[in-house]
């Protein structure tokens, strides 16, 4: 299952999908046209997604979150441990997640926060808007988490995790 990033669609993985595909994996899309809803919402869609994907394919889900989209795929592992195999964050603030960005991405969750009424203004306690809480441990599966340096939109210190079930890899990418 894959999962776009903020302000983004599914057709952003379209590429991603089809590399996967290439090599014999089955692909599903979150049915996202554009990642800026509120998250307590969009995480309520994607859990009933997760649950059509594990139904139709009979075997749990790997789940591929690209930025935002990995912090949704980590919040579904905690929510659905034996529906979820593994999940691959790629470039996903897990720390102080919608806080720790890059001046070029501040204007973005400004505006994401004005839409939705302070959602998320504070990732430190549950959401005041929609009860949203993200804790930033990592869930019980398997969870590869990718970051670079040289990302330009989110903090890469943001997208490195510890836990028992977690492996960090570094790329050269922006």
């Amino acid at each position: 299952l894959l999962i776009p990033g903020f302000m983004a669609a599914d057709a952003s993985l379209y590429p991603l999908g089809a590399r996967l595909r290439s090599q014999s994996h089955r692909v599903f899309y979150a049915g996202i046209w554009m990642n800026a809803d509120c998250p307590a919402k969009t995480l309520e869609r994607l859990r009933k997604r997760i649950r059509e994907v594990s139904l139709q394919t009979g075997r749990k889900v790997a789940i591929i979150g690209h930025s935002l989209g990995g912090i949704y795929a980590r919040e579904l592992a905690r929510m659905e441990p034996n529906l979820v195999e593994q999940v691959f964050l790629l470039g996903s603030p897990v720390k102080h997640a919608l806080g720790n960005t890059t001046p070029y991405m501040r204007p973005l969750v400004a505006a994401m926060r004005f839409m939705h009424g302070r959602c998320m203004e504070d990732v430190s306690e549950p959401c005041k808007t929609c009860g949203l809480d993200l804790p930033e441990s990592a869930p019980d599966v398997r969870e590869t988490c990718i970051s670079s340096k040289t990302d330009g939109i989110v903090e890469w210190r943001s997208c490195i995790e510890e836990g028992p079930k977690v492996e960090c890899v570094e790329v050269d990418s922006s």
